[in-house]
């Protein structure tokens, strides 16, 4: 976690290629070889999950997609459009998530559900609108009073 908290941090603010070239540098400046990140990284992954630690979990993940293990990128792109563990920003999700399931589509190793035969066209309908489509729009409704409470 705090090895990789700067560039968990850069998720919310560098565009997918500068946030994974300063990982990259990362790992050529660790003294690890890419296999031993990588198997440091996916138990990681799994523990960040667990303990509900976003720095490990996207950490890990950015470490696995800087390896070269591309579909990882879909992790980066769902905390982004969210807003878990980084600042909600849909505007650099669509970048891991174009990564993550062009590599996939050229023949990358699915990560989640490599079963799911549909899984990646469904990934790419949802975070991909068709041109034209209309975007969704949430309208708040202001409150027209505030609620009353009788006790008795």
């Amino acid at each position: 976690g705090p090895a990789m908290r700067d560039h968990v941090a850069a998720l919310s603010l560098e565009e997918r290629d500068a946030v994974l070239e300063g990982v990259r540098s990362f790992v050529m400046q660790s003294g690890q070889s890419p296999a031993q990140l990588d198997g440091t990284a996916k138990i990681c992954l799994s523990v960040g999950y667990r303990i509900d630690n976003m720095t490990v979990a996207l950490g890990s993940g950015l470490l696995l997609t800087a390896l070269g293990q591309e579909a990882y990128g879909e992790l980066m792109g769902h905390h982004l459009n969210e807003g878990f563990g980084t600042t909600r920003r849909p505007d650099l999700a669509l970048a891991w998530y174009d990564a993550a399931v062009t590599a996939l589509d050229n023949g990358a190793e699915p990560v989640f559900a490599p079963g799911n035969t549909g899984r990646n066209a469904l990934i790419r309908k949802a975070a991909f609108r068709s041109p034209g489509a209309k975007a969704r729009t949430e309208t708040v409704q202001p409150a027209s009073s505030l609620p009353t409470f009788a006790l008795e």
